[in-house]
């Protein structure tokens, strides 16, 4: 999440979640072709994408993401990079790599 920052953080019973926002004047990632532009057109409406659990309890991520212009695909929403599942758990995985042996990282996802 290099162009955002995390501006909340909410613990309920329920589960964990973080809102996030744009990282200054940062420049946005089209949600198509993967172009960067500084032209945007509004906000959609706040949304959540599930992450992965933390002590048992659901994580979700939530954001306003931006319309922007592309000039080969149009108007189109920015993309975010925790919106694939997968790369989350990869970024996850070298995130505990770095901190831990191997091993533990490997037991922790396989049991």
């Amino acid at each position: 999440m290099k162009a955002h920052w995390v501006t909340e953080v909410m613990e309920t019973e329920e589960g964990w979640g973080v809102r996030v926002d744009l990282l200054g004047n940062r420049r946005l990632k089209y949600g198509n072709c993967g172009g960067e532009t500084n032209l945007t057109r509004g906000r959609r409406p706040e949304r959540g994408w599930r992450g992965l659990s933390l002590r048992d309890k659901p994580f979700w991520i939530l954001y306003r993401p931006f319309q922007v212009f592309c000039p080969r695909c149009g108007l189109r929403v920015e993309k975010v990079s925790w919106a694939r599942i997968w790369e989350r758990v990869i970024q996850l995985i070298a995130l505990l790599s770095k901190k831990l042996f191997f091993k533990e990282v490997a037991q922790y996802f396989v049991l």
